[in-house]
């Protein structure tokens, strides 16, 4: 079993970009970037906790990586570089979750497996082990960058970089879109999780799009994590504040930073979501991955 450090953390980004390869079937680089900086630090965890629950497992030219998001919610996922793993290295990765990734809570611990569906080996060992299928499932859309959007936008509203504002006012925009405005100690946490997110290695402000309106308050925000190697980009985070909803500004948002992205060659956008707001504006389905949940009770 492999284990990580601060030295050879970003390994773990190469290796979700190279086995993208044409079709999402693990975790985009949004993902490494976003959970590495606001979950961690909006769950206090630190650094240190959430590399160590990363883990590496080979087998001849088979390689996984356990992940986690931070969150402290036993929750598990496993990337790997093929569409299927060996039964013996799913047991393996399957005696990792079940050891170190549970969750307790109250007379329970339990922990949420994502599967992909390709993943029949490491399904079938789950589900030999207790695991179960739970109702709802984890659903990726993409959309085709084929043109340049048109963006329609009120003259109330100002489109700006991330860069331009000050991280007491994206994260203000955060906890007005998300639903934590009314908690201090959250509003302080978004704060630091924004000037990490910055430093990530992935991050470029051109494409990190605030709204303001006429008051300079960040109203809807959107941002892109732009892959160049495999040409695609990824939305994360994505809101709008709850008094300006419904009024197109997460859609000016999104097409404004697609465009940029556009132009600088990228032929794919995806989101993590099966909302119907994406769909609407021209993200259709792209893949799911499965979960599968097994709760012990504590004696």
């Amino acid at each position: 079993m492999k284990t990580y450090t601060k030295e050879n953390f970003w390994n773990v980004r190469d290796f979700l970009m190279d086995t993208y390869k044409g079709q999402k079937h693990n975790w985009l680089i949004d993902r490494l970037n976003f959970t590495f900086t606001i979950s961690r630090i909006m769950n206090d965890t630190t650094e240190e906790k959430y590399i160590d629950c990363i883990k590496g497992f080979e087998e001849e030219d088979l390689e996984a990586i356990v992940l986690t998001e931070g969150e402290n919610r036993g929750e598990a996922f496993v990337a790997m570089n093929q569409l299927d793993l060996t039964s013996q290295m799913s047991n393996d990765i399957l005696d990792y979750i079940e050891a170190h990734l549970m969750k307790n809570e109250g007379e329970r611990k339990f922990v949420q497996l994502r599967i992909q569906r390709t993943a029949l080996h490491l399904k079938e060992e789950a589900l030999k082990r207790g695991f179960k299928k739970i109702e709802w499932s984890e659903v990726t859309l993409s959309m085709p960058l084929h043109e340049k959007f048109q963006i329609e936008l009120s003259e109330d509203f100002q489109i700006v970089e991330g860069t331009t504002c000050s991280y007491e006012s994206l994260a203000k925009g955060h906890a007005c879109a998300f639903g934590y405005y009314d908690k201090e100690d959250f509003l302080k946490k978004s704060e630091e999780g924004l000037k990490a997110l910055h430093k990530m290695p992935d991050y470029n402000g051109y494409y990190d799009i605030q709204i303001l309106n006429k008051d300079k308050e960040v109203v809807a925000f959107s941002t892109l994590w732009v892959d160049t190697t495999n040409k695609i980009c990824i939305l994360e985070p994505v809101g709008t504040h709850y008094d300006y909803r419904r009024k197109g500004l997460a859609k000016a948002a999104i097409y404004e930073a697609c465009n940029r992205a556009f132009e600088e060659g990228i032929e794919y956008v995806f989101v993590g979501s099966d909302q119907e707001f994406y769909k609407a504006i021209g993200f259709e389905y792209h893949s799911s991955d499965d979960v599968y949940e097994k709760s012990i009770k504590d004696v």
